[in-house]
């Protein structure tokens, strides 16, 4: 699993950052997934309250509204809405 992280001032709308970052998966439920992504954003010093928008395949253990890992980081930040990456 990958994740690019791209950080945007809040006065601006240029792109400041952009990181890509490979979470090691420690398991496969939703809630493993989700401990290994924040996890990464703590050792990368992100706070997931400020996440604005999430994206992933849609894999059940990812996209499951009630108990996917999209639901668990919405949780925890409402404002970081769920968009499908389907090809």
């Amino acid at each position: 699993m990958s994740k690019i992280i791209r950080c945007v001032p809040i006065e601006g709308k240029k792109l400041k950052k952009e990181s890509f970052l490979e979470p090691q998966l420690t398991g496969k439920t939703a809630i493993d997934i989700t401990e290994d992504i924040l996890k990464v954003n703590e050792r990368n010093g992100l706070d997931i309250t400020m996440c604005r928008e999430q994206g992933y395949g849609n894999a059940s253990t990812i996209a499951r509204v009630h108990s996917g890992v999209q639901a668990t980081i919405y949780q925890l930040s409402p404002k970081a809405l769920f968009v499908s990456c389907t090809n």
